[in-house]
C-alpha cells in the first residue's frame, strides 16, 4: 500500500516525511513486524525497536520522538478507531463475509472451522489482516461486527427433520436432502447446525465439521450411575 495512501484512510496527521513510497505489511505488536511493514503502537520503547527491525512507517496517538528520518510517522487521535478504519477497508477489499451468531452458537462454528472473533479490535487484528479472499467470520455483537462491514448478517432459516432418535447426547436429523446420523450434538443445537449446512451448500463449499474440536459437545460421566 502506498503510504499516502495509507494516511488518508486512517485520517492521520503527517508528522514526518520519510523517503520510502510504499509498506509492505502491518503489525501491531513486534513479533510480527518485518522489515518494510507500517506499525501501529502506542509504546515508545516498542516503537524504537520497531524502528530498528526496519519498519518504514509508525502509527501511534502519541507524541513522539523522530529517530530515522528515512520512515515515515504519522499521529492518530485515537489508535483503536485507526484500526478499526484500516481493518474495514482491508476486509471490504477481501471481500471477507461477517455472520452474526448467538453467543452459544460460536462453539458450532468452531466446529465448522469457522473464524470466531473475540470483539476486540487489538486482539482480531492478526486474524484478520491474514484474512484470505472471501474468508468468513463470525461474532456474537453486532455493533462490533458492524465496524468491519457494512453489512454483518444472521443465517437464514433452513428446512430440516429432526428423527426420533435424537438425544441431549446425540442428534439425526435431515437436511438439504443429506442424512446426518448420531452427531453428536444436542438436538437443542440442530436449527443451528442446520442453518450452517444450507449456508455452506448455498455457497458450493465443501461440508467438513469435527464436534471433537470443542468442549462444549463433550459428555463427562461424574460416577457409573450417569
Amino acid at each position: 500500500m502506498q503510504i499516502s495512501n495509507l494516511g488518508e484512510l486512517l485520517n492521520a496527521t503527517l508528522i514526518h516525511e520519510g523517503s520510502v513510497l510504499s509498506v509492505e505489511g502491518f503489525a501491531i505488536n513486534l513479533n510480527e513486524l518485518k522489515t518494510g511493514f507500517a506499525f501501529f503502537n502506542n509504546d515508545k520503547k516498542e516503537i524504537a525497536q520497531a524502528v530498528k527491525k526496519g519498519a518504514y512507517a509508525i502509527i501511534t496517538e502519541n507524541d513522539i520522538t523522530i529517530e530515522d528520518k528515512e520512515i515515515f510517522y504519522f499521529r492518530v487521535e485515537n489508535l483503536e478507531r485507526a484500526l478499526v478504519r484500516f481493518l474495514r477497508f482491508f476486509c471490504e477489499d477481501k471481500e471477507c463475509e461477517f455472520l452474526l451468531f448467538k453467543s452459544y452458537e460460536l462453539s458450532l462454528c468452531k466446529a465448522f472451522y469457522f473464524n470466531i472473533l473475540k470483539g476486540n479490535i487489538f486482539a482480531d487484528f492478526e486474524k484478520l489482516i491474514k484474512a484470505k479472499k472471501g474468508e468468513i467470520f463470525c461474532y456474537c455483537e453486532e455493533n462490533y461486527l458492524n465496524k468491519l462491514c457494512t453489512y454483518s448478517h444472521s443465517l437464514k432459516d433452513a428446512n430440516f427433520t429432526l428423527l426420533s432418535r435424537s438425544s441431549f447426547f446425540f442428534t439425526t436429523l435431515i437436511c438439504e436432502n443429506l442424512y446426518f446420523k448420531n452427531l453428536n450434538l444436542p438436538f437443542f443445537y440442530a436449527n443451528s447446525f442446520a442453518k450452517i449446512i444450507s449456508f455452506l451448500k448455498e455457497k458450493s463449499q465443501k461440508i467438513i465439521f469435527d464436534f471433537n474440536k470443542i468442549d462444549d459437545f463433550k459428555i463427562y460421566f461424574i460416577d457409573d450411575k450417569f
